[in-house]
Order: C-alpha cells, then sequence, then structure tokens
C-alpha cells in the first residue's frame, strides 16, 4: 500500500511498517489524491502538480500546467486520465496532451471537488456551486442540480453503484 502523509512524503506500508519513499519535493508537499490505472501506474496529485509513480521511478506529468490542488483523478474507459483541481477539471488524454475541460453553465475555474468513472465510459465531476455532472464523449453533458433533487449544490464524492446502495 501506499501513504501519502500530509509535508512528508510517500510511504510504502509492508504488513507492520512504513518506509519512506524517496520523492521529488513538490511530493513532500500535501498530496490529496493517490490513484492506480488499468496499466498499474500510479499517478498522484499534490498542491504543485500531478506527478505518476512507475518502476520506483516519479515522473511530473504537469508540474506547471497543473499548479493547483488536486482533489481527485479518475481514468476513463479510453485510458485518458481525468484530475479534479481548484482552478477547474483537466484531461490528460492517451496522446500526453493535457487540456482544460471546460463545463456548460459552471465557471471556467470552477472549483473541482471530486470525479469519478461512469459505467458508461465518462467520468461523473462534482463542481463547486455547479451540481453533479456527468461528461462523456460525444454525448450531451448531464448536469444534476437541486432541481433534480440534490440536498447542495456542492458535490465532493460519487460511486457508481448500480442502485445497490
Amino acid at each position: 500500500m501506499l501513504a501519502a502523509a500530509a509535508g512528508k512524503g510517500i510511504f510504502r506500508v509492508t504488513g507492520d511498517s512504513a518506509v519512506q519513499i524517496p520523492c521529488p519535493a513538490p511530493l513532500t508537499d500535501l498530496v490529496r489524491a493517490i490513484f492506480r490505472d488499468s496499466k498499474g501506474t500510479v499517478w498522484l496529485g499534490c498542491e504543485k502538480g500531478i506527478f505518476t509513480w512507475r518502476d520506483e521511478k516519479f515522473s511530473p506529468i504537469a508540474e506547471n500546467d497543473a499548479h493547483e490542488r488536486v482533489w481527485s483523478i479518475a481514468e476513463d474507459a479510453a485510458g485518458g486520465m481525468w484530475f479534479s483541481t481548484r482552478a477547474g477539471l483537466m484531461r490528460l488524454r492517451e496522446s500526453g496532451a493535457l487540456e482544460r475541460v471546460t463545463i456548460a453553465g459552471a465557471n471556467a475555474s470552477a472549483n473541482i471537488l471530486g470525479i469519478a468513472r461512469t459505467s458508461g465510459g465518462g467520468v461523473w465531476v462534482g463542481v463547486e456551486d455547479g451540481g453533479l455532472v456527468r461528461l462523456c464523449d460525444g454525448v450531451q453533458p448531464l448536469v444534476l442540480s437541486r432541481e433534480q433533487g440534490l440536498p447542495i449544490a456542492s458535490i465532493t464524492a460519487m460511486l457508481e453503484d448500480s442502485g445497490m446502495l
């Protein structure tokens, strides 16, 4: 298991012990999100960027482009990576291009609080004061807010559960 300690870096927990993993300076800041993708790469979102960890090596993905706080990370069915940040929604395509994603009806720099993969191939996005939005390539976004029954307009975490909860 990997664990992030506030201001202290990344640790590997095995059994009943933890060992710090040497990592670059930005990763000693507050790491808010850790995600393992379908290929086994570990993604880390922190206060100052996005990093990957593979084969015991850290690599910066967006130290300058996504320097705002990363809250959560998700992978879509096409292998694209999505990042919810304080400065908006970011998407890293399979080609390696990092892009800012605009959400119809939401401020371009809206605080994106949470993100989760949908069973249909896209992602659910929680937008501060903007509700819950489902994004999927080629499909009109679905926006859910108080008018559709949500108790509040800021959704921070979500999990598709097939109606089983």
